[in-house]
């Protein structure tokens, strides 16, 4: 771990990602409706157990590379779509455990929503070193 450079993480996708099927206007992809194939912004419409346990194995494993990633090495490219502040939140907070990064970008929605823009842009600020 301490050679990477680059990590993407999908922690929680709500939207096609671009090639896949319903992104090129495909309503059905095999037998799934192309809306409800893709998961749901983590938050009160999905199941607690679901949304706790997705946590806890995201503390862990943040936990684990904290150990291991020199400063300033890793690029970071975090996607975990949310319903709401609070649960941003919670996903952002393991984040401030990682030793300073080369770079983050985080999408925390889909859709525009300016409150959850300005603490993506706050985070991936701060995990670079550039606010305390």
């Amino acid at each position: 771990m301490r050679a990477l450079l680059l990590l993407t993480i999908h922690l929680n996708v709500s939207s096609c990602e671009q090639g896949a099927p319903c992104c090129r206007g495909h309503r059905v992809l095999h037998d799934y409706d192309c809306d409800s194939y893709y998961g749901k912004p983590l938050g009160p419409s999905v199941s607690k157990l679901f949304m706790y346990a997705m946590l806890f194995e995201w503390y862990c494993a943040i936990e684990e590379m904290s150990k291991h990633i020199p400063p300033s090495q890793l690029q970071l490219f975090l996607v975990c779509d949310v319903e709401d502040i609070d649960i941003a939140k919670k996903v952002l907070r393991p984040l401030l455990k990682l030793p300073i990064l080369a770079n983050c970008n985080i999408r925390l929605s889909r859709d525009q929503d300016s409150s959850l823009y300005n603490l993506e842009r706050q985070a991936a600020t701060q995990a670079v070193g550039q606010i305390s």
